[in-house]
């Protein structure tokens, strides 16, 4: 589905979207405003949730499953991502330099943030689950290096609280740029590593070294709500109109994911 450009204020919520596998779920297309898209299931996309040169947009409480991209924010602003649920769909922020001056259609870049604007995202308390199907990064801030000289600031505002789950270690966890490693992008093999290069994000954060089944109800079924409460947890404060958003309470938000653990 397109949310056709340069709306303002569009809610998606409370829907379910199955089988596009070549094609993005919900995609919003240039110059889009304050997108709103809570308490969705996505499952089997290119991109779960598409955002792509626009500005303003929260994405809380979904549940993002077997897509290449979960979230996909490209060349875009001040994205906030809270308590999403991924299940061998990466979370992926990225950025290049497509502008209005040469593009094919030159109008798309000019709806949306300048190249050198494309930041201010917030990537918290999400819950991001890998099994042995997926061995990719499950968090990916990237651009290319070729830009590395000239977008010198990083893509995210703040990252934090967020809880990262695989059966066993993978190569990379996390991918972040800019970044002096070779190609612009550092590529993290655990939340240490990752606060050594960014040591002012991930706070909170924490990897688990669990199966999708010792966390959620019944993924078998598509029942993802966590099968007991998730240990050593540091979530970031929810802002009100977020948890306003979901309807849940100061106490709800005291968790990582879509779900808040309730007996």
């Amino acid at each position: 589905m397109k949310i056709f450009n340069q709306s303002h204020r569009v809610t998606f919520r409370d829907n379910l979207v199955l089988d596009n596998p070549e094609s993005a779920g919900v995609w919003w297309d240039v110059g889009n405003n304050d997108a709103v898209f809570v308490n969705n299931y996505v499952e089997g996309a290119t991109n779960g949730f598409m955002f792509e040169i626009s500005r303003g947009a929260t994405v809380a409480g979904n549940v993002f499953i077997r897509c290449n991209r979960g979230v996909y924010i490209l060349n875009s602003a001040d994205a906030r991502v809270y308590n999403n649920t991924f299940v061998d769909a990466p979370a992926s922020f990225e950025r290049n330099q497509r502008s209005a001056t040469g593009d094919r259609f030159g109008w798309h870049p000019s709806t949306g943030p300048a190249v050198d604007k494309r930041e201010g995202h917030v990537f918290a308390n999400n819950l991001i689950l890998a099994t042995d199907a997926y061995r990719g990064p499950l968090a990916r801030f990237e651009q290319p290096a070729a830009m590395c000289g000239t977008l010198t600031r990083p893509m995210a505002q703040a990252t934090g609280g967020n809880v990262y789950v695989r059966p066993e270690a993978a190569p990379v966890l996390i991918t972040w740029s800019p970044s002096t490693a070779e190609g612009c992008v550092a590529r993290a093999a655990s939340i240490e590593e990752f606060r050594k290069v960014a040591p002012t994000f991930e706070t909170g954060g924490q990897v688990l070294d669990a199966t999708i089944r010792s966390i959620f109800k019944g993924p078998d079924m598509g029942r993802y709500e966590l099968r007991q409460p998730l240990q050593g947890v540091s979530p970031q404060a929810m802002p009100a109109d977020i948890r306003k958003l979901l309807g849940w309470s100061e106490e709800d938000a005291r968790t990582a994911g879509a779900f808040p653990f309730r007996r």
